[in-house]
């Protein structure tokens, strides 16, 4: 006999456009929700309650970057500003990998994009991309068919502890830590009265700081740069300086990503805590502020 109980979280795809595409690390499904009306009536103590305008939350899911095809296109449309609007689809699975149930998404556009930090002491990390995205409609319905995936590279190789942070004159060999720039997106909702859901456009893009942490070694010509453009404040065009951050492979002899950051300038930097008979390693921390990203696999 066949198993009629209830299944797990654990089995479940990501449909890109009809495709199974990636193989996902973990999908969040958007909540649904309206908005409620309170009346207080005058001769009662109840109080009426309409539930009226509908809202839909954001949806979220983590990929292994080895492991990722049409759907890194997708959210590089967001930085390369060629925004692309896409179907996607959630298949859940039972034991057997037979799909069950599945979820249409139509109409979705990417809400924001980050990265874990890359971080030398952190051999635990695997190189993921982490995307918000909001739909436009969705859709429950009975699943059929068998879940499957084509594996492309082992997803071991994308791991975070060994990477080169190029910026100016530091010294790429000190760098401990670089927590990269977030996408942030900023989406409108146009509503129409003859339309339950609203239509949603984008509005605006910006790319956070890049967050760097650097031995004490390498502090020297750090101190130099902060004095000349936060202290001094001398700072011209051709001073916002482009930098690089390599993702490399556990041998750090093939570069696995790469991340280009453009219109760089110094906007922070702190020094540690000095206290005597500390455990504390004297790193420094400094944001860089980003105009422009790009990246690029291999």
């Amino acid at each position: 006999m066949a198993l009629t109980k209830g299944h797990t979280t654990s089995y479940f795809g990501w449909e890109l456009n009809n495709r199974i595409d990636s193989l996902v690390t973990s999908l969040k499904i958007p909540n649904w929700e309206v908005e409620q009306i309170d009346v207080a009536l005058s001769s009662d103590y109840v109080t009426r309650k309409h539930l009226a305008g509908f809202k839909k939350g954001e949806g979220q899911f983590v990929m292994n970057l080895s492991q990722m095809n049409a759907t890194y296109d997708w959210a590089a449309s967001v930085w390369r500003k060629k925004v692309i609007e896409h179907d996607a689809a959630a298949l859940l699975a039972d034991s057997n990998f037979k799909v069950t149930r599945r979820i249409d998404f139509m109409r979705c556009l990417i809400k924001g994009i980050e990265w874990p930090a890359f971080e030398a002491k952190n051999g635990k990390q695997e190189l993921t991309m982490t995307c918000k995205f909001v739909a436009e409609e969705m859709k429950h319905s009975v699943g059929s068919g068998d879940l499957s995936g084509q594996l492309g590279l082992k997803a071991k190789a994308f791991q975070t502890q060994n990477f080169r942070f190029e910026y100016g004159p530091l010294d790429p060999r000190w760098i401990t830590k670089v927590t990269p720039s977030k996408v942030e997106v900023k989406t409108q909702e146009e509503f129409y009265g003859t339309l339950r859901s609203p239509s949603i456009v984008y509005s605006s893009v910006n790319f956070t700081d890049i967050e760097v942490e650097i031995a004490q070694p390498g502090h020297a010509p750090l101190i130099d740069l902060a004095q000349q453009m936060l202290m001094d404040g001398k700072l011209d065009e051709g001073d916002y300086l482009d930098c690089v951050l390599v993702g490399l492979n556990q041998k750090a002899d093939k570069e696995l990503v790469t991340f280009t950051y453009k219109g760089c300038g110094l906007k922070k930097i702190d020094l540690p805590e000095l206290k005597g008979h500390g455990d504390t390693l004297n790193h420094a921390k400094f944001n860089l502020t980003v105009e422009e990203l790009d990246m690029k696999l291999g």
